[in-house]
């Protein structure tokens, strides 16, 4: 059998799609919410006779817009963390006004005014994190609160009257626009390079992370669907950039709105703080068992929306060139529309950046279309009522099929859905390389839980859905039964200097044999390279070490595990000097320690199981573990003594 995993549909009966076009229909599915700005794009274009998509328009689409999608940037990480603020507009108002006060009475610099306005954003947002994180006090609560605190200090602050003019740099933030073009010249140039090099920029991109997956085995687009892809991207940005460049070059707002967007986008997905984020959404309770400081996350987090909140209504000041009393009305309901329209859900953890982006694009299309017909505002906002309520059965039911699905082969959870398990989410928290959980009822493809898509091999089993090992975490485990095992998906994974090693097993034999360890080769029976391996030998005690002609440096567990009950194991390396500094857990206690040889990169595969040791260590030649395993986990990172025994205790 082959080390690389390859998923074999299932045949069904009656007419099927070819697979590039299935698979294209599948992803179109999976992107609803940006079908649905086409749609409505296209829809008001037609209904206003072309007047939505004129440059001036679509420059205004950003410019009108943008304190509405920079608070949704915020509020989906609020939502997917379980809570809402509805205070967002109310804070933005004050802000306002205090920014008029610095500059307008105080005679504060415009650039030290936006410093200090950011600067009492966050106080109260801390304000508000300090209620709802340390003291209990549901954030609805805490929030509606705020909403009419701060409206109260926004009217106090402005003295029930207006501030204005500000200076033309402050304005610049919500009214400013960036190009290099003559007074005579019709198209700006610079504008237009910057489309080139952002269309660059992403295709080179998206190319990147294609090779990157093929390269580690792991699925990606069909080649024509890529392209077509990356062809309407690249139409995409540039028809948009075109429209600027035609009008009066790239509005300022745009450039806040693309730096926050890169800022949180790798907050939101590739950083501790976000996986946190998600992880407290999916489970909080599950996420304090794995360790997770809950109330330090949902405090910065409101200090992050405070601050977010100061920006907006600084965006919305400077683009009125007014700070007024009724600035901010209406804000709240907009960003948490634009958060849920984008997918966001509503029990937390689901909710991404970029769907809250394209949620608030729609409803700023909506608003834009309605008014260039004529509409209203009164149908204006039941028509915005009514897409919000048509959004909510697709979250709502996606919700479920992820609850209900948890555990099933190949409707894992995500690092950007949040596990509902405890076990799981100790797991996925610390952002595995792969991790099976090993619920398959058939087949030859375990699937890789862990968002990175490393689907594994299986071969040569005794037994599919055995009794798993997590009395709290239903599901299934698999009896390898001496010659099955597990393999990791992909060919030319170098194995990591620094990594750890998690799995669940069970056993009462005395033959010994394979659990967990990297091996190079080809073959699926062994290679000539006998380390990484993590072994039970023929008393049940637990062996890991580097083995072969020269030298035989390996630790051992004091006590043996072969009593017929679930033990859980990890095993942390990471180099020292010309060695390798090793620890063994069992049970969610270190059990022993020590130093192999520093190990070099080599390609091959993690593997659960089976593979060749010495004879010399009291294991049976090719050492296959004759027992169940179950939630196999490996990550490129050492797991700290602290995270293990949080993983134990989540079971």
């Amino acid at each position: 059998m082959s080390d690389t995993a390859v998923k074999t549909p299932e045949k069904k009966p009656g007419f099927q799609l070819p697979p590039t076009l299935s698979y294209i229909v599948s992803d179109l599915g999976k992107n609803g919410i940006f079908l649905a700005l086409i749609a409505v794009v296209v829809l008001f274009s037609i209904t206003t006779n072309g007047i939505l998509l004129r440059p001036q328009n679509i420059s205004n689409l950003i410019v009108q817009n943008g304190y509405i999608l920079i608070l949704a940037i915020g509020m989906v990480l609020v939502i997917v963390a379980g809570h809402i603020d509805l205070s967002v507009g109310s804070i933005a108002a004050f802000i306002g006004a205090f920014s008029g006060v610095l500059i307008q009475q105080l005679g504060f610099p415009w650039w030290l005014a936006i410093i200090g306005a950011l600067v009492i954003g966050a106080v109260v947002g801390a304000w508000q994190g300090f209620w709802i994180a340390y003291v209990g006090i549901p954030a609805f609560i805490v929030t509606l609160a705020g909403m009419l605190i701060f409206r109260g200090l926004a009217l106090i602050t402005l003295g029930n009257s207006n501030i204005g003019s500000f200076p033309e740099e402050y304005r610049a933030l919500g009214n400013g626009f960036i190009s290099f073009a003559g007074p005579d010249a019709t198209i700006d140039v610079f504008t237009l390079i910057v489309g080139a090099l952002a269309i660059v920029g992403l295709i080179v991109q998206q190319v990147r992370t294609r090779a990157g997956r093929i390269k580690y085995g792991q699925s990606v687009d069909p080649t024509v669907w890529f392209i077509a892809k990356m062809a309407f991207v690249a139409v995409g940005v540039g028809a948009f950039t075109y429209a600027l460049a035609t009008f009066k070059g790239i509005p300022v707002t745009l450039i806040v709105l693309a730096v926050l967007v890169m800022i949180y986008g790798i907050v939101a997905n590739r950083t501790v703080f976000g996986r946190h984020i998600y992880a407290i959404g999916g489970n909080r309770r599950a996420a304090e068992l794995s360790g997770v400081k809950t109330r330090s996350v949902d405090f910065w987090l409101f200090v992050n929306m405070g601050i977010l909140a100061a920006l907006a209504g600084l965006v919305f000041t400077a683009r009125l060139n007014l700070a007024g009393p009724k600035a901010g009305d209406g804000f709240e309901l907009e960003a948490i529309s634009a958060a849920f329209i984008g997918g966001a859900a509503v029990q937390g953890g689901i909710g991404t950046i970029s769907g809250a982006i394209i949620g608030g694009l729609i409803i700023g299309v909506l608003n834009n279309g309605m008014s260039i017909m004529g509409i209203g505002i009164e149908w204006q906002q039941a028509v915005k009522g009514l897409v919000l309520l048509l959004a909510a059965p697709s979250v709502t039911s996606a919700s479920a099929t992820f609850t209900s699905k948890t555990r099933n082969p190949g409707n894992g959870w995500s690092m950007s859905s949040a596990p509902l398990q405890r076990y799981n989410a100790a797991v996925i928290t610390d952002a595995p390389h792969f991790f099976y959980t090993l619920d398959e009822a058939s087949g030859t493809t375990t699937f890789d839980q862990s968002d990175n898509g490393r689907t594994g091999s299986l071969a040569s089993l005794a037994g599919y859905r055995a009794p798993g090992a997590l009395p709290n975490n239903f599901g299934y485990g698999m009896n390898l039964g001496s010659t099955g095992r597990v393999v990791s998906g992909g060919v030319s994974l170098f194995a990591p200097e620094t990594y750890s090693l998690e799995l669940w097993f069970r056993t009462t034999s005395t033959a010994g044999g394979k659990l967990i360890g990297f091996e190079s080769g080809q073959t699926a029976t062994g290679s000539s390279q006998f380390d990484r391996h993590v072994t039970m030998r023929t008393d049940g005690r637990l062996v890991y070490g580097d083995w072969n002609a020269i030298q035989i440096r390996t630790v051992t567990s004091p006590a043996a595990y072969n009593n017929g009950t679930w033990h859980h194991l990890v095993l942390t390396a990471v180099p020292n000097g010309s060695q390798q500094s090793v620890v063994l857990y069992v049970d969610g206690q270190a059990v022993t320690s020590g130093t192999t040889t520093r190990t070099g990169d080599y390609s091959g595969w993690w593997r659960v199981g089976y593979g060749k040791v010495r004879g010399t260590l009291g294991i049976t030649t090719n050492g296959g573990f004759n027992g169940a395993v179950d939630q196999v986990a490996v990550y490129r990172s050492a797991l700290s003594s602290a995270r293990v025994r949080a993983h134990y205790d989540a079971r």
